[in-house]
């Protein structure tokens, strides 16, 4: 039974799964986000690209632990299929995402990823090194930014400066900003230009008929204290310069924190598509409502039977169950319930307990956990969270309370569900402990 626990507690890692391997094929549960007849957001959004000629540039967006970089990477690997070359760029490994971000150093950030990618990805070093000798010669001799010593750098050097300080220093990204004000219009050109270069070198090389960015990870935007307002504002600035988010000869698609939705309105009209994409939490309540859905708790469980065919030998499927109802469909919480339960378990064993399934104590254990995370929350907070968990709206009052709902979302306080139209509703975690009535299954289900 212990080496039942250890392999268990192994096969609950939390990752997004790559649809290019068979293994982690193997893993993945279709339609988790789906209800009834709706639409698959991936499946609309992959044919939209592959409809759409020329430039293109799509929004997408969901809240972390809902499984979205899973369905970003089956986008690609659908686009694959579709004779598409895909390139797929994390932006947290590029880009400091906790200071203000303006549309000079993204795209400076953004085509440096890019550049990146074509020479490990597809070979086309020319093309990559053409990149950042470009860039270095219009930072020295139009911008003038003398902090990086240009003049006395390598190509190599440069790239390696420039990447790193703009990850790790917001000082230098401010700065640069700053310098680069008035040189936005240049930039752009540069870009523009770099991006046909690109899509022209791949679409050639591979013989393929689109080539599309995936940008992951810019729904990280945001950050807390003094700062949070000026964040919240330029991410709404860059995301609302939708012409100069397109790109000719390239679909770009971009995700976007899901508090942009609140602030920004109508945002996705401006690009294509004319929507935002949004990905939801696994449908595991009927509609704004506690009430839980007996197709959503399937789908929980076939998460873990796909990880591991002999979870029965560990829990029983009540106890899975109320884990996953505690969970509120997030995925990331729900593993990281059962890995808890797992170890404290096994913890029991050592301690010269019986061994058995994970008892009921050991699921209220966990939620205990997660709710220490949340805590504590201030008045003013429990009175506005009480207010979204009674009306499932939003209920944002000014435009400058934005920081704090995005808090609400970042901090998962907030989930988003869709069962025809979009709500939200608090984590089941909290709901108790701000004067709700938390879900329960019926056993008449």
């Amino acid at each position: 039974m212990a080496d039942e626990l250890k392999r268990f507690y192994q096969a609950l890692n939390d990752r997004e799964l790559n649809l290019s391997l068979p293994a982690d094929r193997e893993f993945y549960v279709g339609d988790l986000h789906r209800h009834g007849e709706a639409a698959d957001t991936i499946a609309v959004l992959q044919d939209r690209i592959l409809w759409d000629n020329g430039g293109a540039a799509y929004l997408f967006t969901g809240q972390r632990g809902t499984g979205k970089t899973t369905e970003l990477m089956r986008l690609a690997y659908g686009l694959k299929k579709k004779s598409c070359s895909v390139i797929y760029v994390d932006i947290v490994d590029y880009l400091d995402l906790t200071s203000p971000i303006n549309l000079s150093d993204f795209l400076i950030t953004l085509f440096g990823a890019v550049a990146d990618k074509v020479k490990t990805d597809f070979g086309l070093d020319v093309i990559a090194d053409g990149f950042w000798n470009r860039l270095s010669e219009f930072l020295l001799t139009e911008v003038k930014f003398e902090r990086l010593n240009l003049s006395q750098q390598t190509p190599g050097g440069f790239k390696a400066e420039l990447q790193g300080a703009l990850l790790t220093d917001p000082d230098f990204k401010r700065q640069l900003q700053q310098k680069i004000q008035g040189h936005s219009g240049r930039l752009v050109k540069e870009s523009r230009q770099f991006a046909r270069e690109v899509a022209e070198a791949v679409r050639g090389k591979q013989k393929t008929a689109r080539f599309v960015i995936i940008v992951d990870s810019l729904e990280q935007l945001r950050t807390i204290g003094s700062e949070s307002e000026e964040v919240f504002a330029s991410v709404n600035a860059l995301f609302g310069q939708a012409e100069r988010l397109h790109f000719e000869g390239v679909h770009v698609v971009y995700s976007i924190p899901p508090y942009l939705l609140a602030m920004a309105g109508s945002l996705g009209a401006y690009y294509t598509g004319g929507m935002v994409y949004a990905l939801c939490g696994i449908h595991l309540f009927t509609a704004r409502s506690p009430k839980v859905s007996r197709d959503g708790l399937d789908k929980m469980v076939q998460i873990i039977a796909r990880r591991f065919a002999d979870w029965s030998l560990v829990i029983d499927r009540p106890v899975l169950e109320l884990v996953a109802v505690a969970s509120g469909g997030d995925i990331r919480d729900f593993l990281r319930m059962l890995r808890l339960c797992l170890a404290e378990l096994n913890g029991s064993r050592r301690a010269g307990v019986p061994l058995g399934k994970i008892p009921v104590e050991l699921v209220a254990s966990a939620k205990n956990q997660l709710l220490r995370d949340m805590l504590p929350l201030a008045e003013s907070d429990k009175i506005w969270l009480r207010k979204i968990g009674e009306t499932h709206e939003a209920c944002l009052p000014t435009p400058k309370d934005l920081p704090t709902l995005a808090r609400f979302f970042e901090s998962k306080f907030v989930l988003n569900y869709r069962n025809g139209d979009d709500w939200y509703d608090i984590h089941p975690i909290l709901r108790e402990h701000i004067g709700l009535i938390p879900p329960a299954i019926d056993p008449a289900t």
